[in-house]
């Protein structure tokens, strides 16, 4: 997710990132990627499991 922030600056052409409001009324919008890939919920209840049994075991 560190790196969302700046590909959306650069699919808007902004130079710089600010933590303030920015509009921008003209322009055009740069080769548009996927920011995040669907993740299957199989998967993420899987990985879920996997983690609170690592946490679990890690505490003994």
């Amino acid at each position: 997710m560190p790196y969302s922030s700046e590909k959306i600056r650069r699919f808007l052409n902004i130079e710089e990132g600010t933590w303030s409001y920015i509009e921008k009324k003209k322009g055009k919008i740069a080769d548009i990627q996927v920011l995040f890939n669907k993740i299957d919920k199989k998967n993420a209840f899987d990985e879920v499991k996997k983690m609170k049994k690592e946490g679990v075991s890690k505490k003994n």
